[in-house]
């Protein structure tokens, strides 16, 4: 049997272009740098530097980098890459369709949050989707993740055991852990290289390890995928929970002001 139908993940080694992960990495330090010199503060030597420094400053505006660094051009392109598009035909997704915007994961217990989750709990991705039976996650390191860097944990073939009883939480929905056959549950460290990517289905268990330092960050990306040539989501006219809408209110009073388009417009 096909090593992801058997455990339903399968690591792809060395195939994502390191100066692609550079290129990825130094655009979100930029993004954090930017907001540091606005506020006076001369932005890190590392990546980790320049996260930590605006974590302490201001949270929101922490939130706010890592948020933006979503959209960046070169982060969605990784999503479509040749390198991710030809792991999903090996993994029997042919003809994916993305599901959600990509996710940026930043873990670091010197990076904690106040307010929100700070370590992804056990969980399954598809009630939060819903789409292809067959939905595929891409996991991207942007860094070596070892065991004692916040690894990837995941329970082999509990794809398996189909969707699992789940609750509401501050992170969304995730397995109740007082269900008897999560008690029985083996989580296993994914270690990985940069360059390296995983691909596990939507039904498969995981969280991320709490095991790691303060002297440590991981980065990491993660694409989720429909198969438009899943019968049942064919059927069911292709759903996607997910609903895009703006903010009615303006999230900045009063802005802009004449003055300030004529700032960025004028001679």
């Amino acid at each position: 049997m096909n090593d992801y139908k058997k455990n339903g993940y399968k690591i792809f080694r060395n195939v994502v272009p390191t100066s692609t992960i550079d290129e990825i990495v130094g655009q979100i330090k930029e993004i954090a740098d930017i907001r540091l010199e606005s506020l006076g503060v001369l932005p890190g030597n590392t990546i980790y530097d320049s996260l930590l420094q605006i974590n302490k400053i201001d949270q929101i505006a922490y939130q706010s980098c890592l948020k933006t660094a979503q959209y960046l051009p070169i982060f969605n392109q990784l999503g479509i890459s040749s390198e991710i598009l030809n792991a999903l035909k090996e993994c029997f997704v042919v003809k994916p369709v993305l599901s959600t915007r990509p996710v940026l994961h930043c873990v670091s217990q010197a990076l904690l949050l106040d307010h929100g989750y700070n370590f992804t709990p056990p969980h399954q991705d598809w009630p939060n989707i819903q789409g292809s039976i067959d939905l595929a996650v891409v996991w991207v390191p942007f860094m070596e993740v070892k065991k004692e860097a916040y690894t990837l944990q995941v329970v082999p073939q509990s794809h398996k055991l189909g969707m699992l009883p789940w609750e509401i939480t501050r992170f969304g929905q995730s397995i109740r852990e007082d269900d008897a056959s999560f008690r029985k549950m083996k989580f296993i460290d994914l270690e990985m290289q940069r360059g390296d990517l995983v691909v596990f289905s939507g039904f498969l268990v995981h969280r991320t390890s709490k095991t790691g330092n303060k002297e440590n960050v991981r980065l990491a990306a993660s694409f989720r995928f429909n198969n438009l040539e899943e019968k049942l989501f064919v059927k069911r006219n292709y759903p996607n929970p997910y609903i895009y809408t703006p903010q009615r209110e303006m999230v900045t009073p009063n802005f802009p002001t004449l003055e300030d388009i004529n700032n960025v417009f004028g001679e």
